[in-house]
């Protein structure tokens, strides 16, 4: 991908296609809200070095995406149909969005709703 094209523009990436450091990479262009916009990507990447460099969102949208990762660490190890259905009980439960509870995502099991406290002790 060249830098004129963008994160943005970027094809849909498989485990493995992407070079380890990209979260490093974006950290230093400051395009770390545009791969955190990406929702496939969430789904695939390396979550260890995005979480890291997701500390670095200037976004409203980028800064509720670094949350959302930040509260979901199990989704770390996660396949992305797994990662997909634990980030739809995370935005629930935050009031996050609804990105992942669309039924655009395949996944083995999607929330409809959730209630409890916001975690407030994890960064926004």
């Amino acid at each position: 991908m060249d830098g004129s094209q963008g994160v943005k523009h970027a094809r849909v990436p498989t485990p493995g296609s992407l070079p380890q450091t990209v979260a490093g990479h974006v950290t230093q262009s400051g395009q770390v809200d545009e791969l955190l916009r990406n929702d496939s990507y969430l789904l695939h990447a390396d979550l260890r070095k995005l979480t890291m460099a997701s500390y670095h969102a200037v976004t409203g949208q980028g800064r509720g995406r670094a949350r959302l990762l930040r509260l979901t660490p199990q989704a770390i190890t996660a396949s992305p149909s797994e990662r997909a259905a634990m980030f739809s009980i995370t935005e629930a439960l935050e009031q996050l969005g609804a990105t992942y509870r669309s039924e655009v995502w395949s996944a083995p099991y999607t929330a409809r709703w959730a209630g409890g406290p916001l975690r407030r002790h994890v960064r926004r």
